[in-house]
């Protein structure tokens, strides 16, 4: 029998763990695959900028600042960043993915780099993915207005049913300890 497959959009935030433990009142391990997605930034590299000559005339080359003359000499390239970004998000993602595995689930996990809201709508979309559940902010109005709404987004776009739940349920690491 296949499983049907639940996306959990996790954004680094306990707060965002708080649709996990409601949801596994709903989803059993013998008929739901859990999917963890962490969405991350594109990286960027850093490196020192061009040199400038020190004056007229003096031709000797001189950075704009100590740090850009550091940068310059150990260059931090966008793969490197990237890299970093995902290993370091995987590793947020250990605990929580092998909690629920003790829990009897089957569990993958993913990072994407990108925009939070369109990555989880492609990623739902290429993975085949049979419903998503997320922890919402609940935002209205104005703030919703101005900084967006990745759950709403998500509503608008995909074709899997979406489960929302607002922040105060607790963790999967506060429900598996017992507080």
């Amino acid at each position: 029998m296949t499983k049907l497959k639940v996306l959990i959009p996790l954004d680094g935030s306990e707060y965002s763990e708080h649709v996990i433990p409601p949801l596994l009142n709903l989803v059993k391990p013998e008929t739901h695959a859990i999917v963890l997605v962490r969405v991350v930034p594109h990286a960027h590299g850093m490196t020192g900028g061009g040199t400038k000559p020190a004056s007229i005339e003096m031709l000797i080359p001189e950075y704009e600042s100590e740090r850009a003359a550091v940068q310059a000499e150990h260059p931090i390239f966008a793969s490197q960043a990237a890299e970093t970004a995902i290993g370091e998000a995987n590793d947020e993602l250990a605990p929580i993915r092998r909690r629920l595995e003790e829990r009897g689930f089957t569990v993958e996990s993913t990072v994407l780099m990108g925009n939070p809201a369109h990555e989880i709508e492609r990623f739902a979309a290429d993975a085949q993915i049979d419903m998503i559940a997320m922890t919402t902010h609940g935002r209205t109005g104005l703030t919703k207005l101005l900084m967006g709404s990745v759950a709403e987004h998500v509503i608008r776009h995909v074709r899997v049913p979406v489960y929302l739940q607002r922040p105060g349920a607790g963790t999967l690491a506060e429900a598996h300890s017992g507080h």
